[in-house]
Formats: C-alpha cells, structure tokens, sequence
C-alpha cells in the first residue's frame, strides 16, 4: 500500500490552489489560536473583578444593562477520594444513597452532582446555602471523600 492510496480523490483539479489554501488556513488557525488565548487571559482577570463585584454587593446575579444578558453566579461541588479510592468506594458502597455511584472505583463527576444536588436541596429546605461542605457528608466518609467548590460565571440571555 502506497503512502498516498489513504488521500481521498475526486478533489479540485488545482492542487496549488489547495496548497495555498492549506498555507492560508493554517495560519489564520495560528492567529485565531493566539487571539483564543488572549482573549481567555482576559476573561479570567474580568471574570474575578466581576466576581468580586457580585460579592460585595452580595448578588448572585445581574443583567447587563447594555446586551440585556444576565451574568450569574455558578457553584460548582467537587467530590474526590480523600484517601485511596478503593477505600473510599468501600465507604460509599455503604451507603443506599450513593451506592449506585460506585463499582470497583466511582466517577467523581457523577458523586459530585450528587452532592451539588444535595447541596440545592438542602438549600431549599433551609433557605441557606449549605456554606460547610462538610455537611453534606455523613460523618463516616467525612475522612474518605474531600469535597470542594469552586465559582464560574456565566452569561444567559
């Protein structure tokens, strides 16, 4: 088998055309990638200030006057073995509640919507969001399973 007898035929009959093309694609992917990674850098540093914003006016969201688009505050739960997994799985399997989340070992994006579920409902009964993660745990896995959060903005509308 040639090396070529993988390209597929029936293409544009101007080959330097093509190559051309590819020069001219290839480097606007370099500029677009480039612009990509600016423009993240940039949206991090105003993604704090905003946040920051949003804390001291003790908001968890705000629409933007100008877009009309709504800027909100997105809690994210992350549920992680603490210890070594294989112990932390035999803890969880004895509990009915997140059992199903475990086989051999757990995804941990699944346990962690659990407790981001558990969380909401919590905070709904209380009115309070649930601020020690800790209490989402039942004591017994509070040492095997580490929870942590962290805070995304996003942008609707």
């Amino acid at each position: 088998m040639s090396a070529t007898s993988d390209i597929p035929t029936g293409l544009a009959p101007d080959p330097a055309a093509d190559r051309r093309l590819l020069v001219e694609l290839t480097a606007t992917k370099k500029t677009v990638e480039a612009n990509l990674k600016d423009v993240k850098e940039q949206l991090a540093e105003v993604s704090e200030r905003v946040m920051a914003h949003l804390g001291e006016e003790g908001l968890d969201s705000v629409k933007d006057a100008a877009s009309g688009k709504t800027i909100y505050l997105n809690r994210r739960i992350w549920a992680r073995a603490a210890v070594d997994k294989p112990a932390a799985c035999a803890a969880l399997k004895q509990h009915e509640d997140l059992a199903d989340y475990v086989e051999e070992t757990f995804n941990t994006n699944s346990l962690s919507a659990y407790f981001r579920e558990e969380a909401k409902r919590i905070a709904a009964e209380t009115g309070q969001p649930v601020t020690d993660l800790n209490e989402l745990l039942p004591p017994d896995l509070r040492d095997v399973i580490a929870l942590t959060q962290d805070h995304v903005l996003g942008v609707r509308g």
